[in-house]
């Protein structure tokens, strides 16, 4: 019989890139992923936006190229088409060891798309 010592997990996370027109924000994102304002969301819109912004980190136009291999070549497409309008580019995790909502869509890859704004979640591990 094997015994284990120390800790031992059974999380999934999913790293996510995002491309912006605009710094992120909780008002932003909010605005951009529940834009007609639906009450019944709110919250589940919310602690996303909460987890985006706790776990972000910006990154530079220099590592693009080398973020492809994780996100797809589409990635650079979407980026060179908003950079000509100023963008941002951020990516982070979300993982199922925070709040409900953020620990179904670290389950569940993703992607979502508007004028502003890209969120490429399909980059899963478990």
């Amino acid at each position: 019989m094997k015994i284990r010592n120390g800790f031992v997990t059974n999380s999934s996370s999913t790293n996510f890139i995002i491309i912006s027109n605009q710094e992120l924000s909780r008002d932003f994102l909010s605005k951009q992923l529940n834009p007609l304002k639906d009450k019944r969301f709110e919250n589940e819109i919310n602690e996303l936006c909460d987890a985006i912004l706790y776990n972000k980190e910006l990154i530079n136009d220099a590592d693009i190229d080398s973020l492809q291999n994780e996100y797809g070549g589409e990635i650079k497409k979407i980026y060179n088409k908003m950079k000509k309008k100023n963008c941002f580019i951020y990516t982070g995790e979300l993982t199922t060891e925070e709040t409900s909502f953020e620990a179904y869509m670290a389950c569940s890859p993703f992607e979502y798309k508007t004028k502003e704004l890209y969120i490429n979640g399909l980059s899963s591990t478990y």
